[in-house]
């Protein structure tokens, strides 16, 4: 999510890109924010036709409330000096982007996840929703962005990516393929991913190209979980 440290790092190292958006009509901007959950609604439909529109109004819905939260405890945590990201110093940079983009974030949203009532879902139907409830929460991370005239697009693209496949990720900590098997494994990774992405995105420039590593590490470990999981007898639980 956005913290100042970061807003001013991408500043210093997108000044002419932000500029440029800048120039780009407001609704425009806003828009193309909302591309991805447009998208991905549809993909999900598609993917599972036993899904109820309102369950992905419930998972949108969700997505923003996730929002409000994680801001507020973002915001409280950098207001203390501990927790002020300091691009210069590559530790605290390091572990404040696992602590604060990835433990807070991720634990915020896997929390929010039980709005989407994973017990009465096939572990499908709930990663799927889980998927919608992320982008969306990155979608408005991304309008957050555009308020300060930083929407790099193919950066913001990649990101709403990163929250969707995290929350989905997550999913896969609350339903066991079998009764008694239990795992936080895949939270674990969403927390390490998340944190390491942004740590990258921080530090900007070459290690662009470890942040989308991560994103590709990401789609992998869903797409292996589901391989697992999917159509499979399942039982809920919380690792």
């Amino acid at each position: 999510m956005v913290v100042a440290a970061d807003v001013e790092a991408t500043l210093r190292v997108d000044a002419a890109a932000a500029e440029h958006n800048r120039a780009m009509p407001a609704f425009v901007h806003g828009f193309i924010c909302f591309i991805p959950l447009i998208i991905s609604v549809g993909i999900v439909l598609f993917a599972d036709r036993q899904i109820r529109f309102t369950q992905i109004v419930t998972a949108v819905v969700t997505g923003f409330g996730v929002f409000l939260p994680i801001t507020v405890f973002q915001t409280l945590f950098t207001s203390f000096p501990f927790f002020a990201k300091n691009p210069e110093n590559i530790y605290s940079l390091f572990f404040l982007s696992l602590f604060i983009n990835g433990l807070l974030e991720e634990g915020i949203k896997a929390v929010f996840l039980f709005f989407l009532k994973p017990a009465k879902l096939s572990q499908k139907t709930f990663f799927l929703l889980s998927v919608v409830c992320g982008i969306t929460a990155g979608c408005a991370e991304a309008l957050i962005y555009l308020k300060y005239g930083l929407l790099q697009i193919p950066v913001r693209f990649m990101a709403i990516v990163l929250h969707g496949f995290c929350a989905g990720l997550s999913s896969f900590a609350f339903k066991t393929a079998d009764s008694g098997k239990k795992t936080l494994l895949p939270l674990f990774l969403s927390v390490l991913v998340h944190g390491l992405y942004d740590f990258f995105c921080s530090l900007g420039g070459y290690y662009m190209i470890f942040a989308v590593v991560c994103v590709v590490f990401l789609c992998f470990q869903c797409a292996s979980y589901s391989a697992k999981y999917f159509d499979k007898p399942q039982s809920f639980d919380v690792g």
